[in-house]
């Protein structure tokens, strides 16, 4: 087996110190069996009846909602200060890279964003998410013990052939961050769907133009982070996901003065992950029969009038147009959240 890692090397970091134990409140712990669990039981042997099962060589337990059971009131682990890091639970040392699945004879490893990670201005091998040193830790933790779910690619790609799609967007990226001129790979990536991504853009007012250099920068972290979660998509259309997340989220984050972190940037599209791999799709037939009842006349009209192009063979992006124009803005978000969410229950049945 080989690693392949979705986020750029050796750029994302975090400092414990400075969080409020986000991974220990409520998330659950694992401990691998041959390794840490006798120790773990010893430590406190009531752990036992928090037990939910064992997957590979590591079991799995809940902890309180509020805050694991060895969390200190100064939020710190007290397994780790009193025995050690070496000690602690097989999951709470492979955070925040404890995302894996599988594809063929390699391990997919994606950073979990609860843990409010940091982006270092270029390529350092002290860096938490240095891939070697992720990998060397994965390894001894004991983490990939364990059967994980499979990576599900589209049908007209092979493992290798998305690998190595991944790897190209994910590299260049990190050419981006590191060369500190972020703006050309955009236009590099929509290739020749350049005006489909602009009429998606002006479907929904999202302005096209550069945002500032530092969300740039945190998007162009997560942009390969976000291709690889839409495994089931064409190569092609994972590069106008990733185009349409960034203007997407540079809309969203010019609203307040909040401070642009790779945390907010991922909640935001990871709440909105099914409309965008909906618009991804822009040029494939409209799904028929997607129908929400939203209780709102205009919005269920407007729904009416998309399927009804549905019907007639219309792609996705020319069904939207037909149904929304006379929407409002808003409006036409929450319809296209609302198919998105039909669609994709539809795929899973």
């Amino acid at each position: 087996m080989q690693f392949y890692f979705t986020f750029p090397d050796g750029m994302l970091d975090y400092d414990c110190a400075r969080c409020t134990a986000l991974c220990c409140r409520g998330q659950g712990l694992s401990a691998h069996a041959e390794r840490e669990l006798v120790p773990l039981l010893r430590r406190e042997p009531g752990l036992a009846v928090w037990t939910t099962g064992r997957n590979g060589s590591i079991v799995r337990f809940t902890t309180p909602a509020g805050r694991c059971m060895f969390l200190d009131p100064t939020d710190r682990c007290s397994i780790e200060r009193d025995s050690g890091r070496e000690l602690k639970p097989s999951l709470c040392r492979a955070f925040p890279f404890n995302r894996v699945s599988v594809l063929g004879d390699t391990w997919v490893v994606a950073p979990h964003l609860l843990c409010p990670m940091s982006l270092r201005p270029a390529k350092h091998r002290d860096a938490a998410g240095n891939h070697e040193r992720v990998a060397a830790e994965l390894l001894a933790d004991g983490w990939v013990d364990q059967p994980f779910s499979k990576v599900a690619l589209h049908a007209s790609e092979t493992p290798a052939q998305w690998l190595r799609a991944e790897a190209e967007l994910r590299d260049a990226c990190a050419r981006a961050l590191e060369s500190r001129t972020p703006t050309p790979i955009w236009d590099e990536l929509c290739d020749d769907d350049t005006r489909l991504v602009t009429e998606v853009a002006e479907l929904f007012g999202l302005r096209t133009q550069s945002s500032d250099p530092n969300l740039e920068r945190h998007v162009l972290a997560l942009a390969p982070v976000w291709s690889s979660g839409s495994a089931r998509l064409t190569a092609r259309m994972r590069r106008r996901l990733v185009v349409l997340a960034r203007l997407l989220v540079g809309e969203a984050l010019r609203v307040g003065t909040a401070p642009v972190t790779l945390q907010s940037c991922d909640t935001f599209v990871a709440q909105r992950y099914g409309l965008l791999e909906l618009l991804a799709q822009a040029d494939q037939p409209m799904p028929e029969g997607l129908l929400p009842d939203s209780g709102h006349a205009d919005t269920m009209l407007a729904a009416a009038l998309i399927d009804q192009a549905a019907r007639k063979g219309a792609t996705i992006l020319s069904a939207l147009r037909a149904g929304c124009s006379g929407l409002a803005v808003t409006d036409r978000y929450a319809l296209a959240q609302s198919l998105a969410q039909l669609a994709a229950k539809r795929a899973t049945h």
